[in-house]
């Protein structure tokens, strides 16, 4: 006895000391020693003991007449006894190690780790650790909480009326991220994935009570390296639908008993729960097995994914006057408003004055700034005759409906504006009652977010028409990338309009695949509008579809 209070008093100044004081170089030799020295006199003391113990106990059981199974019990009694001094001196070496700063554990171990190892794409993530120092306290908060919460829910049930947690703390020691890694190649375009190195070796305990009874655990101690999945980006916060984690090989796992559970550490009981959790860990928390968190359902529906249109302005540019020895020059007018860039059609001036009777619609966004520069600029091919600087204010705008603008322009020439604004619906009874000659009723919003199943190219765009309209995508790797792209066209006829998808590679200019879309179809659907979802490309060999969303808005021009 007394030479086993001597090991630990050992043991304790040898693991428990301030090591970061000893010499980096030194420190794993001075361990690796200790350990294998006080393990060497374990397994010589166990071993005398157990041999003198066991002739004294045949000698005794034989004279006796007793049952052998006596010796048994107390031979597995011991075989558990050493198990677990093996077990306390792997927690006492990995508590040592852990709060070692980790510059001086990687020093101490260059001389044996090969040149690979010293640069992995395995990043620290040391912030990431201060980060868990600052909030330790409020998670303890929040997991008392939970597991208080859930005590009122087993309460419930009439043999657990008296379920309770004595003691839930989480204590100070933080769980450590060791290292992190961002998969950048082989990742669908929607998913984040991320391993992450963890180890926590805790001095959390936990206590339980049923019908008087008592029992617990604590120190618990976990170390692997977890998978985390980022499903589904979104272009709306949270950004993800879903997170997916799972451990990408059986983690080390350890705790000790407390209060009445600890005589299940006698005869080996503890280690077989331990092995029974352990399984169960590997069994649902191993990979493929996961835990699946919802998180939003953005993709579920898709309307969200548009930005959302809140008015129509309409631009009217009837004339420019004032245009003095210009008199017989062709000119040109230069509308800008907000991000919109317009032109209009080439007149010639007569008597100083430009009649241009251009209009154009511009869709106004709820992103979209409040205030929006305007500017006019009327030139020929070489020489520039006036400009305007100007500003409107969108929600006046939308209080007021119309706004006339007379801008005097810069050196010549006074411009005549005219800005209505226009609200939308998407009531089909507004549609209907908006048909109006020779005017564009009705406004189609389109988002195409990617395809699906376009092999062995690496430069692909959309091509969208409806008529003589044409607008296309940026051009993308689709086995990697999104558009994510949102465009709008007006329409003058939805009965017979239709749009044409046309998937092209930008190499060949091939047609991948193709979609024609009545836009009447959309009329009879519910808010005029087909959400998210993927559909069938025509004259595609691969089943290639495309991820889109269709919506129809009626355009007011009376409230």
């Amino acid at each position: 006895m007394q030479y086993d209070s001597c090991f630990d008093a050992q043991l304790n100044i040898t693991l428990m000391s301030p090591i970061p004081e000893i010499h980096p170089t030194r420190f794993q030799e001075l361990l690796t020693f200790e350990i294998a020295f006080n393990e060497k006199i374990n397994k010589n003391i166990f071993g005398m003991f157990t041999e003198i113990l066991f002739i004294t106990a045949a000698f005794f059981i034989g004279r006796s007449n007793y049952s052998l199974g006596w010796l048994i019990l107390l031979f597995l009694s011991s075989v558990n006894n050493y198990l677990r001094q093996q077990r306390l001196l792997r927690q006492a070496y990995i508590r040592a190690t852990s709060s070692i700063p980790e510059s001086h554990l990687i020093l101490s171990r260059l001389d044996d780790i090969p040149a690979w190892v010293i640069f992995p794409d395995v990043e620290r993530a040391e912030w990431i650790n201060t980060i868990f120092k600052h909030l330790w306290p409020k998670i303890n908060l929040i997991v008392e909480k939970k597991l208080r919460d859930y005590q009122m829910t087993i309460n419930e049930h009439e043999s657990f009326k008296k379920f309770k947690f004595e003691k839930i703390n989480l204590g100070k020691i933080t769980p450590r991220v060791t290292g992190i890694k961002v998969h950048m190649t082989n990742v669908p375009v929607d998913d984040i994935l991320i391993d992450v190195n963890i180890s926590y070796v805790g001095d959390s305990e936990l206590i339980v009570s049923l019908n008087g009874f008592q029992g617990g655990i604590k120190n618990l101690q976990v170390e692997g390296k977890i998978r985390i999945g980022m499903k589904n980006l979104s272009s709306l916060p949270p950004f993800i639908s879903e997170v997916e984690i799972s451990f990408l090989e059986s983690p080390t796992f350890d705790f000790e008993f407390s209060t009445a559970l600890v005589p299940l550490d006698m005869f080996a009981t503890g280690d077989l729960l331990r092995s029974f959790i352990n399984e169960e860990i590997s069994r649902r928390l191993v990979f493929p097995n996961k835990i699946i968190i919802k998180v939003e359902t953005y993709h579920n529906t898709g309307t969200e994914e548009l930005p959302k249109i809140v008015g129509i302005i309409q631009v009217k540019l009837h004339y420019v006057s004032e245009l003095n020895g210009h008199n017989g020059q062709i000119a040109q007018a230069h509308l800008n408003l907000g991000l919109h860039r317009m032109k209009t059609s080439k007149v010639t001036i007569s008597e100083n004055v430009a009649v241009i009777n251009f209009h154009h619609k511009i869709p106004i966004f709820s992103h979209d700034a409040k205030i929006l520069n305007i500017s006019i600029e009327v030139k020929d091919d070489t020489i520039k005759m006036g400009t305007f600087q100007g500003f409107i204010d969108v929600s006046n705008l939308y209080k007021d409906r119309r706004k006339y603008l007379t801008c005097k322009m810069s050196p010549h020439g006074v411009s005549s504006v005219d800005l209505l604004w226009l609200s939308l619906s998407s009531d089909q009874k507004d549609l209907q009652n908006q048909v109006i000659p020779n005017e564009n009723c009705t406004i189609l919003e389109i988002y195409i977010d990617s395809v699906k199943n376009i092999k062995y190219l690496t430069s692909t765009f959309v091509m969208l028409s409806i008529g003589e309209e044409s607008k296309i995508t940026t051009v993308i790797n689709p086995n990697s990338e999104s558009w994510r792209q949102h465009f709008t066209f007006f329409i003058n006829d939805h009965n017979s309009a239709e749009l044409h998808v046309e998937v092209i590679d930008n190499m060949t200019s091939r047609t991948i695949g193709n979609y024609v879309f009545r836009i009447h179809d959309l009329v009879t659907r519910k808010k005029m509008s087909q959400n998210l979802q993927e559909i069938p490309l025509n004259q595609s060999n691969n089943d290639s579809k495309i991820l889109m969303l269709l919506k129809l808005h009626a355009v007011k021009f009376k409230d």
